[in-house]
């Protein structure tokens, strides 16, 4: 019985590592011109929910599984890319500036709720008085 479970733990060990082996890629992200894209997203393709982004200098790290053959990098405002790594761990990209442009931008906030009490909270802490009797002369 200790020989069979030596056995199932050390297989199930070695399964662990088989199928979990990964690798980092690091990389920089950024325009024609050479500006850094902050916030550009990197996800790797084949590998769901495997994905980061850039920082605000256009460099980026992601540790992907070994199976993983191309990544996916998209920012707004410029055209989507699909990188083969090809065993490559370091990459630079440059992303091209998309030629569709918004028409318009609606930005919401869901839930929010505003209260009487918030001009007055306002008032005794930020405001001097004479923006408090703008403010409550207009409302």
């Amino acid at each position: 019985m200790r020989k069979i479970t030596t056995l199932l733990l050390l297989w199930g060990m070695l399964l662990k590592y088989a199928v979990a082996q990964q690798h980092n890629i690091s990389g920089h992200i950024a325009t024609e011109s050479g500006q850094p894209i902050a916030g550009a997203t990197i996800l790797a393709k084949g590998a769901a929910g495997k994905g980061t982004s850039t920082d605000d200098k256009g460099n980026f790290t992601l540790s992907v599984p070994d199976n993983v053959k191309s990544i996916q990098i998209s920012a707004v405002g410029f055209v989507a890319q699909t990188v083969d790594l090809a065993g490559r761990s370091s990459l630079t990209v440059t992303l091209k500036v998309s030629d569709q442009s918004m028409d318009q931008v609606v930005v919401t906030a869901l839930g929010i709720k505003r209260e009487v009490k918030t001009l007055d909270i306002l008032h005794s802490r930020y405001l001097p008085s004479s923006w408090y009797r703008h403010i409550s002369q207009t409302c």
